[in-house]
């Protein structure tokens, strides 16, 4: 709405600043009619096991594990695509899986669900995963729901470094980087 990723569903129009309110389909996704989507692109780029959204394991008052401090509800992705509308090198790049899958990849690794840890840190390893992120953090600001995909991108760089550092591989400093290590 007037060039912002908000959700149309729940936004009122007077919290939308300007007249006249210009209303778009998300970006980075085929428009199918009018301000329909296709999602299918969108829901390609995740990882298995899918779906994202799910309810918690965890009652209120149980206590956390060992080596976490808190619960964070990254299940709370709500699939809206705002985050790959948002995201700058989603804008240039249809290969890039995009904020929503990097950050449900970070979530796996963080949560065990029975995931092959090697096999997923394989699948954001590639050139069009973690290290295509520019960090512009424009995913994390379009985001509804609290999910914070930049801050998990940006953890999930943290382990694929440490993963690469053990295993003398070259790690990338900046994206434009990507292709030229291994």
């Amino acid at each position: 709405m007037n060039g912002r990723e908000r959700l149309g569903c729940v936004t009122r129009l007077l919290d939308v600043a300007g007249d006249p309110v210009t209303v778009e389909p998300i970006a980075n996704l085929p428009v199918l009619n009018d301000l329909v989507v296709d999602m299918t692109p969108f829901v390609a780029r995740f990882p298995p096991p899918h779906p994202i959204v799910r309810e918690s394991e965890f009652l209120g008052d149980a206590e956390t594990p060992e080596n976490i401090e808190e619960y964070v509800r990254f299940e709370d992705c709500i699939e809206c695509g705002l985050c790959l509308s948002a995201c700058p090198v989603a804008a240039t790049d249809d290969t890039y899986l995009g904020p929503a899958a990097l950050a449900y990849a970070q979530r796996l690794l963080e949560e065990d669900r029975g995931a092959d840890r090697d096999e997923l840190l394989d699948w954001a390893d590639q050139d069009a995963g973690a290290w295509r992120c520019h960090a512009a953090f424009e995913c994390t600001e379009a985001c509804p729901s609290d999910v914070r995909p930049a801050q998990r991108i940006m953890s999930l760089r943290k382990e694929l470094r440490r993963r690469r550092k053990a295993s003398g591989r070259e790690v990338p400093d900046r994206p434009s980087d990507i292709g030229q290590v291994g």
